[in-house]
């Protein structure tokens, strides 16, 4: 079609890009001299009208669209990938561009750095790799399948030993602090709450302890007074 419409361009005298319009009215400057009314018994002329006749037909045509891109191969590229938050941890799906075509790519939980992931392709069915570039667990930190991070809590909390409510990649949890008011805070070991493998496996989270100082202001001091002592080496 493309080399018919600049054969058609070129018996108008017009650019190959020019509109249908202006194919119409170079049709009509150039059969002006040649048309059979004019010059009924020049067999020229008449082979010229043919040709000028043939050509606007053809000039007139739309140009057909430009067929559709195959489906990349695996070999054109990989999808990085960036996961954060729930989907660090949880996986799911996830909607990814692999250059100009949709995909869907199933994060297994517990996915970790190099990992390499099949993207199910929308068009043509196929699949293309996508690897794993970085995993941001905020607010923890992954160790193996451990997460771990920090809680504050209360000196009142710590002294009283009372219950808290704490959130986890899982959901929240409450537990109990244990009484250790004169010792270095032990870290919280929640058994099952860190990261989840595909293979069944579970980790912890460990939460280590700081404690929030109590604002300064008249009545802590004076109820803190009664519990100063010197400093000494333990």
């Amino acid at each position: 079609m493309t080399n018919d419409r600049a054969w058609a361009a070129g018996i108008l005298g017009i650019p190959v890009d020019a509109s249908p319009e202006e194919g119409r009215r170079a049709f009509r400057r150039r059969i002006a001299a040649v048309h059979p009314d004019r010059r009924p018994h020049d067999a020229a002329a008449a082979e010229e009208a043919r040709r000028l006749s043939q050509a606007l037909a053809l000039f007139e045509q739309p140009e057909p669209p430009a067929p559709a891109p195959p489906p990349p191969s695996r070999a054109t590229r990989i999808v990085n990938l960036r996961l954060s938050g729930p989907a660090a941890w949880r996986g799911g799906s996830m909607l990814v561009d692999y250059g100009g075509f949709g995909g869907v790519v199933r994060v297994p939980p517990g996915v970790n750095v190099g990992d390499v992931l099949p993207v199910e392709l929308d068009r043509g069915g196929g699949r293309a790799p996508a690897i794993v570039v970085e995993v941001d667990y905020s607010p923890w930190r992954r160790d193996g399948l451990d997460l771990r991070g920090e809680l504050e809590v209360s000196l009142y909390d710590v002294i009283t030993e009372a219950e808290i409510t704490t959130p986890t990649p899982w959901g929240d949890v409450a537990v109990r602090l244990p009484g250790q008011p004169h010792a270095p805070l032990r870290p919280l070991r929640l058994r099952g709450r860190g990261i989840r493998s595909a293979k069944g496996e579970a980790g912890s989270l460990i939460l280590d302890l700081r404690v929030a100082l109590p604002p300064d202001d008249a009545l802590v001091r004076a109820a803190l007074r009664g519990h100063r002592r010197e400093p000494r080496l333990v």
